[in-house]
């Protein structure tokens, strides 16, 4: 065969191997593309979140939203706030939201009466109201025979209030309590001399006090547990397990963010917009949450010792392992490097 015949068949023969290799990665890509198109599309799952009130609580979740936090770990967190505590859990159990941060008294109370509601970790790592009075109660002494607002008469907070009173010779009797419901009418009460003292959280503590009002006290001195704990409905977080994990990642990472001094100016400015906050009323509330003694939960953690301290104070024997779910924080917290 001469050298004129034989290049055209060596083109032939490299044609067809081209062609065999461009067939094969076609195929290959045929079938990686809607693989690759599926994880796009299903890579962030949407993760509905209640919260109570524009309040300093929820400030490790409005900081992984902000920083974009949530979308790394694989969720996007869709915030919705829900008018008072008494509703919050209510609105979970109706699937209006998936993760919901509620006081830890308002999920127990659901669980022991048989609601699918399940605490996967803790936000503060203790009750932070404030026992805010009239410019005309001095002392603790003179709040004898006056009105005490509180969210509800047979609740946690209400119980902690009465242990502090104690605590500075005030019996049951010595007071009245009225149920006033959230922390917006509680203060406006408090203002207008409805009440002569209420409990306020932050940083409507810090406005109060601004107005000529008097902090008599804290409830972090007489009940050391979480109070605010993330809640959500068990078989959700079974059907939905990357979703719960990944909200839970989000939030640990940017809980640890908020505690790393170099964040704080971008810190206050996320807290200033997320519950219209004063500058001066931030910056109080930075140092309260994340000074010597943080309010923020360590890694959001709550443990069953946390629970039972809540059972005691509710009068019950009950076992704390059927109200609190680890595994899904521990997931979430493997996930993320060590703390420094």
């Amino acid at each position: 065969m001469s050298a004129a015949l034989a290049l055209p068949a060596a083109l032939l023969r490299l044609r067809a191997s081209l062609a065999r290799r461009r067939g094969r990665a076609l195929r290959t890509l045929a079938l990686a593309l809607p693989l690759a198109m599926s994880g796009v599309a299903h890579a962030v799952e949407t993760v509905n979140y209640g919260y109570i009130a524009p309040v300093a609580y929820y400030w490790d979740v409005f900081a992984a939203k902000a920083l974009g936090f949530d979308r790394e770990a694989g969720v996007d967190i869709r915030p919705m706030r829900i008018d008072s505590a008494s509703q919050s859990v209510q609105t979970l159990l109706a699937g209006a939201v998936d993760i919901l941060s509620t006081p830890a008294e308002l999920a127990i109370s659901a669980r022991e009466k048989g609601a699918d509601v399940t605490m996967i970790g803790a936000e503060t790592a203790r009750p932070s109201f404030t026992l805010v009075a009239r410019p005309e109660i001095k002392n603790y002494a003179d709040l004898r025979g006056k009105i005490i607002g509180v969210t509800q008469i047979n609740e946690a907070v209400s119980t902690m209030i009465g242990l502090l009173l104690e605590r500075h010779g005030l019996r049951r009797g010595d007071y009245q309590l009225l149920a006033l419901g959230g922390g917006p009418t509680r203060y406006a009460a408090l203002l207008r001399g409805a009440v002569a003292a209420t409990a306020l959280s932050q940083p409507q503590d810090f406005k109060a006090v601004g107005a000529g009002m008097h902090a008599l006290g804290s409830t972090a001195d007489v009940f050391e547990s979480p109070y605010i704990v993330f809640a959500t409905r068990g078989a959700w977080a079974n059907q939905h397990r990357p979703a719960t994990v990944g909200f839970l990642r989000a939030v640990a990472r940017a809980s640890r963010w908020l505690r790393d001094p170099n964040n704080r100016e971008r810190a206050l400015s996320i807290l200033q917009q997320a519950i219209q906050a004063s500058p001066e009323d931030a910056s109080k509330t930075y140092a309260l949450y994340l000074g010597k003694t943080p309010l923020l939960a360590p890694d959001l953690r709550l443990g069953t010792r946390d629970v039972t301290r809540y059972l005691t104070l509710r009068g019950s024997q009950a076992a704390p392992e059927p109200f609190v779910s680890p595994a899904f924080l521990d997931e979430a917290l493997a996930g993320l490097p060590a703390a420094p």
